[in-house]
């Protein structure tokens, strides 16, 4: 499932794209949707992931390398940026701006989450300037119950 935000100067033309991630199933499919419009226009990708003032910079910088590495496979222009933030929300929408499309993939957050804090994928698409585009696999019931159950047991 695919859900699109058009940016108020959406004119067609793609020359950039940024791809936040911070990893979960539907990463993958935002790289596979970015990674198509970028070859098909010839668009520069930027691979932005975000970490807290006390997380691990090193394992995202390779976590963010992994994700740019599979677009360089398919002769994709990409570069990768970690910020060190405790909004993500700020860190991803201050960066909106220097692309024409933003393409990020769903949260697993539950409704009660997404309900009190809203979901960062659906806030990004409010707040951006360029379009956006949320990426979500159907997962079915069974996974969605497997992941529920295994945060619930850690």
């Amino acid at each position: 499932m695919l859900v699109e935000r058009l940016g108020d100067d959406a004119a067609g033309d793609v020359e950039s794209v940024l791809l936040p991630t911070a990893g979960g199933p539907h990463a993958e499919l935002s790289r596979e949707i970015g990674r198509a419009i970028c070859r098909a226009t010839g668009a520069r990708a930027e691979v932005l992931r975000v970490v807290p003032p006390d997380g691990d910079v090193d394992d995202a910088r390779e976590q963010a390398e992994e994700s740019a590495a599979e677009l360089r496979a398919a002769e994709v222009a990409v570069e990768t940026t970690v910020v060190e933030s405790d909004d993500v929300l700020d860190a991803i929408t201050d960066r909106t701006s220097e692309h024409d499309l933003t393409v990020v993939g769903s949260t697993r957050e539950g409704l009660l989450q997404q309900f009190v804090f809203g979901a960062i994928p659906e806030e990004v698409a409010r707040a951006a300037d360029d379009t956006v585009v949320i990426a979500k696999r159907n997962e079915g019931l069974s996974s969605q119950a497997r992941y529920s159950l295994r945060r619930w047991l850690q």
